[in-house]
This record gives structure tokens, C-alpha cells and sequence, in this order.
């Protein structure tokens, strides 16, 4: 008969060992959507400097993705961990800036952010044209599948 604790011992050895990923050398060094910048929502001083960003985004004509997000936000976790994880994606996204902007505490900075870049509610996923145009019509609200973002980036231009 087996005791409770290698029973126990059993089922811990199970969950560390499918949270590790194996083996290490097959993982992709794609595995992981790297954001070219991160601005905290609630920093005005911000604002600025992301300017400045998509002022260089347009010069060297690269379009922008720009991801709001919250961290009470559960479909923001499940797009980071989903959609921004697939290879197609990730591809993609090689061509833009990516930007993501914490909307998790909201203020009179992150309320003209929302606005300037039409964002309705979390998560949203916002592009900037290679030109500098804010193209509110290509937004995303909400979750959406790796399938459907890697089609959407091609579009933007």
C-alpha cells in the first residue's frame, strides 16, 4: 500500500516536472514577444517620452503595436501568455515597435492615453501606421486568438 506522503511526493514531482519545460534545447528562442518599450500608466512625465517614440517609429517608417493593459486584468494575462507567445505572432511583430502602456490605476494621464489611442476597454490592442497615423479602426477590445492578430499585423502598414 502507499503511504500519503509518497503519494503526495508522487504528485508534486509530476508538477514540477511538467512545469519545466523539456528539453530545454528545444525550446524556441521565439517563445517570448519582446516590447520594445513598457510605460507605466500613472507617470504623466511619460507621456513625452512616448511621444518621442513614435516620432523615431515614424522616421524609421515602422508601424507601432501598442497593447494596453491592467494587471486585475485576467484577459490581459491570457493574451500574454496565448497570443503573445505563438511563433506567428511573434514573426510578425518583428517589424513593429511594440509599445505597452499599465492601465491598471486609472488617472487624468491614462484617461488622454485611452482617448488618443481609442482605447474602450481592456485588454486593447492599438496601431500606429508607419506614416504616424493612429489607426482607431484597427483596434482589437478584448481577447483574441494568435491566428487572428498575425493576419491583423500584416494589414497594418
Amino acid at each position: 500500500m502507499v503511504s500519503i506522503k509518497k503519494l503526495l511526493a508522487g504528485f508534486f514531482g509530476v508538477a514540477v516536472l511538467s512545469a519545466i519545460s523539456w528539453p530545454p534545447a528545444l525550446v524556441s528562442p521565439e517563445a517570448k514577444l519582446t516590447w520594445s518599450f513598457a510605460f507605466p500608466g500613472k507617470d504623466a512625465s511619460a507621456l513625452p517620452k512616448l511621444d518621442d517614440v513614435l516620432a523615431s517609429a515614424r522616421a524609421a517608417q515602422r508601424p507601432v503595436m501598442i497593447d494596453f493593459y491592467a494587471e486585475w486584468c485576467a484577459a490581459c494575462r491570457l493574451l500574454d501568455r496565448k497570443t503573445y507567445a505563438d511563433p506567428a505572432v511573434i514573426r510578425q511583430t518583428k517589424r513593429f515597435i511594440t509599445i505597452r502602456i499599465d492601465l491598471t490605476d486609472v488617472d487624468d494621464a491614462t484617461d488622454v492615453l485611452a482617448k488618443r489611442f481609442g482605447v474602450l476597454g481592456l485588454p486593447t490592442v492599438a496601431f500606429v501606421s508607419s506614416r504616424g497615423a493612429v489607426l482607431d479602426s484597427s483596434n482589437i477590445l478584448g481577447l483574441v486568438d494568435a491566428a487572428t492578430l498575425a493576419r491583423k499585423l500584416r494589414k497594418i502598414p
